[in-house]
């Protein structure tokens, strides 16, 4: 099992999580046709689970990429409800991008159900959105902080002050995506002088925190930045792929 936070774009490093996630469901399928459910949520989620579901083909044409659609609002209020049986039995689960309070409203009532699949061993891949809700406490957006601006205004989500949530659950920490390309290194280091959090893992796009049995891994082209509160401030680190 294995769980693949990607942080958007597209590249190299999508392409490896996404191969590595079919592999992870073939195996698990055993001599079953393996099943990844592509969950997209929003005001038209098809195109976007359609985007996936091309790839993984393209990747293992014996994959069997099932989309499982949640229509919302705008302002991200679920207009559709997710089944659980829509995905309890596919062999690994991808929860896509878009907007992220949208995604967390429609999976947050399924997320025991999603921690207890990732528990019993089917791989997780979130991507962008995906990534953030994987969380314990989830940046859903915002871009200020007590008024004051911390990024930029079009990557707050359509949400103004900064705004963290209970995720997933599947990871201990908060997750950010798009770091260096949308400018959130500055808002996640806001973030933890705020108090909001105690440690951020923002990933860049074309890169991927892969968390499995053993060491975390990354994959792709950018690099994934540790922000932690520290006495006096916050500490940042850059980590990339070795290799």
């Amino acid at each position: 099992m294995s769980i693949f936070l990607v942080g958007g774009g597209d590249g190299p490093g999508v392409e490896l999580a996404l191969s590595q996630l079919a592999s992870d469901a073939r195996l698990r399928a055993g001599g079953e046709t393996p099943v990844i459910a592509i969950i997209a949520v929003g005001e038209a989620p098809r195109p976007i689970a359609d985007w996936f579901a091309d790839r993984l083909r393209s990747l293992d044409p014996g994959v069997l990429a099932t989309p499982v659609l949640a229509r919302s609002t705008e302002a991200g209020e679920p207009l559709d409800e997710i089944d659980l049986a829509s995905f309890s039995t596919a062999h690994a689960i991808l929860v896509a991008g878009g907007h992220t309070p949208a995604y967390l409203a429609a999976l947050a009532p399924l997320a025991t159900d999603v921690r207890r699949l990732v528990s019993e061993g089917v791989s997780y891949l979130g991507y962008s959105a995906g990534a953030a809700i994987a969380a314990d406490e989830a940046i859903i957006g915002g871009w200020r902080i007590g008024g004051v601006p911390v990024a930029p205004e079009e990557s707050g989500e359509r949400l103004d002050e900064v705004t963290l949530e209970a995720g997933l659950g599947l990871v201990d920490l908060t997750i950010e995506a798009h770091a260096a390309q949308w400018g959130l290194v500055a808002l996640c280091a806001a973030s933890i002088e705020a108090g909001l959090a105690e440690r951020i893992l923002a990933i860049d796009e074309d890169t991927v925190l892969k968390v499995g049995e053993g060491a975390l891994e990354i994959l792709g082209s950018g690099s994934v930045w540790q922000l932690t509160a520290a006495e006096g401030g916050v500490t940042v680190s850059s980590s990339r792929a070795s290799g």
